[in-house]
């Protein structure tokens, strides 16, 4: 989480999306609830090392059909389309 604190620390422009998975066991209400409970949380420890709340993006996610469980639990981070020519 410091790597990313310090990315989003050196770039001030760039907005991020952060998407919370689980595996596709189980109830998928409860997944949903769990997926963006995860991205909320991440999102959360980012604002707690001085990112701006407005900057981040939390959503949870589907899980896909791999059935990893191991691997559902990661949470991606991708570029938000927020970002402007030259920000980078």
């Amino acid at each position: 989480m410091g790597n990313v604190a310090a990315i989003l620390d050196a770039y001030p422009n760039v907005h991020l999306k952060i998407g919370g998975y689980t595996d596709n066991t189980g109830n998928a209400d409860a997944n949903m609830k769990l997926s963006a409970e995860r991205a909320t949380n991440t999102m959360q420890a980012l604002v707690g090392r001085g990112i701006g709340a407005e900057r981040l993006e939390a959503e949870g996610l589907r899980a896909g059909a791999s059935g990893r469980r191991q691997l559902d639990r990661r949470g991606p981070l991708a570029q938000s389309p927020h970002r402007r020519s030259g920000d980078c």
